[in-house]
């Protein structure tokens, strides 16, 4: 019977060469981010564990990306590096980050009031609109 010891690879890859590569991609990562670094790669202050959401801390990276603006699929860190947003931060991905026609819709209505819990004008237009986009007679906003 053959033994071998799988203790030394992950994947058949040995941990050495894992290690090797976390690191030299590492130091690649911040060469990259010195802003982001400076500000985040001590954790954020006030947030358990350094992040707002605790997956966070299983990312690979030394420390969290430090986002400045996003826009469509691409997100543009502090340190002015565009990434290409393959998740889209969920929500994102219905719309993209940031199109023109929601960010003029919340600023619209943010000058309006944002959380007075009973319906505008805009509540009689919405209604039917969702009646008819998904085809439920009744909605409930939560």
């Amino acid at each position: 019977m053959h033994s071998s010891d799988s203790s030394k690879t992950i994947g058949g890859i040995s941990r050495d060469r894992i290690a090797q590569l976390r690191e030299t991609e590492g130091a690649a990562f911040r060469k990259a981010r010195p802003k982001s670094q400076a500000k985040v790669g001590n954790g954020l202050p006030g947030f358990f564990g350094g992040v707002p959401m605790h997956w966070m801390n299983d990312w690979p990276t030394p420390f969290s990306i430090l986002v400045d603006s996003a826009r469509g699929a691409t997100i543009t860190d502090v340190d002015g590096n565009r990434l290409d947003d393959f998740c889209l931060g969920d929500t994102g991905s219905m719309f993209g980050h940031s199109p023109p026609a929601v960010a003029r819709a919340i600023r619209r209505q943010a000058g309006r009031g944002l959380t007075y819990m009973l319906p505008s004008e805009d509540a009689l237009a919405i209604g039917p609109l969702l009646q008819q986009r998904f085809r439920l007679p009744f909605w409930q906003i939560a």
